[in-house]
């Protein structure tokens, strides 16, 4: 199961962060493209934040897997 995800997910995503990025420029594209931008800085900020504050003062432990879903979750809902 795992290799038919990871397969998937090669055909999705760029190993280069920059091509990622690219490939999904068009979202930014349009009247509303500078409101996209900011909505998703604000988003990835006030995350960070607070997954910031439950390492220090909760004693969680950092999961950048559980940040990315907490992240896409935020982003599409």
């Amino acid at each position: 199961m795992e290799s038919a995800l990871g397969s998937i997910t090669n055909k999705m995503l760029h190993l280069n962060p920059c091509l990622n990025l690219l490939a999904h420029s068009s979202v930014f594209k349009g009247k509303n493209s500078r409101h996209k931008v900011i909505t998703i800085w604000l988003c990835v900020v006030w995350l960070l934040w607070k997954q910031r504050n439950a390492i220090i003062f909760e004693g969680v432990e950092f999961s950048i897997d559980k940040t990315v879903d907490e992240l896409k979750a935020r982003l599409w809902s």
